[in-house]
């Protein structure tokens, strides 16, 4: 909705079955458009793009390289931001309990969280949280599916905390 950023740094990551083979980084000329010029392309390799802007982070669709078409385009869509969390709502909450185990019961929950509004809900500082989750006394053995406790995920003393930007 406004001006694309210029001057900002954007990252080419490549991966070659999965592994990471290849990276860059340059700057956005005027307009925000970033163009990498003599990147080895193999069939099937596949690339996405980066950037940090406005305190949110944000990523292009993942592009696999064919060659009937030489041109790879990775558009980013970035967002003004804001800490102000009172507009995210869980649209739904998934919770599933496994009694496999005599011992333990297995919990796996999944939430889906919207924005509204027109800005990036970002976290107040840097490396900081956005969304907390509370957990209940005694839980163990916490695991993530996109992501690891310490890395994405932090632990707080009522549960863990994500601090990825939630995009509107």
């Amino acid at each position: 909705g406004g001006a694309a950023p210029s001057d900002i740094p954007v990252l080419l990551y490549g991966f070659d079955n999965m592994q990471y083979t290849y990276s860059e980084t340059l700057t956005t000329g005027v307009d925000g458009v970033y163009t990498f010029t003599n990147v080895l392309m193999p069939a099937g390799r596949v690339f996405l793009a980066s950037t940090d802007y406005d305190s949110g982070t944000y990523g292009s669709d993942i592009v696999t390289v064919d060659p009937t078409t030489p041109d790879l385009k990775l558009q980013i869509t970035v967002y003004k931001s804001t800490t102000d969390t009172s507009s995210l709502t869980t649209d739904r909450a998934h919770i599933f309990f496994d009694f496999t185990d005599p011992l333990n019961v297995q919990v796996i929950e999944v939430f889906i969280i919207s924005n509204p509004l027109k800005q990036a809900v970002v976290a107040p500082t840097k490396d900081g949280t956005v969304v907390t989750f509370p957990l209940p006394k005694g839980y163990t053995n916490l695991q993530f599916q996109d992501g690891e406790l310490g890395v994405r995920y932090l632990e707080v003393p009522q549960g863990f905390a994500d601090t990825v930007t939630v995009n509107p």
